[in-house]
């Protein structure tokens, strides 16, 4: 691949190979790993002190934050949009198979590329189902009672219905409820909040750059793109800005 197709410069393209070579590993170790559980399941030994269940359940998580980090890697790197899709069912699937939803701005973040790439609905219902399942006796799924989540499932599954009017994260995502507010009656000072929202807002929240530049697998709003297909914006003034998934948003445009 071109490196010059860099989507993301934080990182270079040999960078972001050796993470993508290093994630692609952990994913077939964990693979053995589960195999041998399974086996040893079957004739009822157990390899750990939790049930041999439990402990595929969490490697099945490992997987899914793995598989996540490659979604990431392969847009930054400049991977066709058109072939992301393989990289979104991989993840749904793995996320189901861990049983529980992980980590509130990544739910965000997939239900977004999920709507972007038009994927199928039973991968993005892979995702759905486990966000949607009946936590209430769970205070620490507290997370999925959410706007923003709730927004984006009933976009590409109307059939689900919008119960949620508060945001897990307020800061920053409650801006959201005021663009979708405002893009009712003017779409032009939607995209200037949603620009704004790009500009000064998005970064401090999901800033990674900690890990250092080695870790970098990429900077994407896709929930931004979302919004934008969602209520129809005209976003030529957000192309240029950094974190904003263009190409993912007009990929398959006519």
């Amino acid at each position: 691949m071109d490196t010059k197709n860099l989507r993301d410069t934080n990182n270079t393209f040999e960078g972001y190979s050796n993470l993508l070579e290093r994630a692609t590993r952990r994913i077939n170790e964990y693979k053995i790993h589960i195999a041998e559980l399974e086996e040893s399941d079957k004739k009822g030994i157990q390899l750990h002190r939790i049930p041999n269940s439990k402990v595929i359940q969490n490697v099945s998580g490992s997987i899914s934050d793995e598989l996540y980090e490659i979604f990431l890697i392969k847009y930054s790197i400049g991977q066709p949009v058109s072939c992301m899709r393989d990289n979104f069912n991989a993840f749904a699937e793995a996320f189901n198979n861990a049983k529980e939803p992980r980590y509130y701005t990544r739910i965000i973040n997939m239900l977004s590329a999920g709507i972007l790439l038009e994927a199928d609905n039973l991968y993005f219902g892979k995702i759905v189902e486990l966000v949607k399942k009946d936590y209430s006796k769970d205070k620490n799924k507290k997370f999925l009672n959410d706007y923003l989540i709730d927004l984006l499932i009933n976009y590409k599954m109307p059939e689900i219905e919008r119960v949620n009017k508060s945001f897990w994260w307020k800061k920053p995502y409650q801006i959201f409820e005021g663009i979708e507010i405002t893009a009712k009656t003017n779409k032009e000072e939607a995209v200037k909040i949603l620009k704004k929202y790009l500009q000064k807002q998005w970064l401090p929240t999901n800033n990674t750059q900690s890990r250092g530049k080695s870790y970098h697998s990429g900077y994407w709003s896709f929930e931004s793109g979302a919004i934008v297909k969602i209520f129809n914006l005209d976003d030529t003034t957000l192309k240029s800005l950094n974190f904003y998934p263009y190409d993912m948003v007009h990929w398959n445009d006519e």
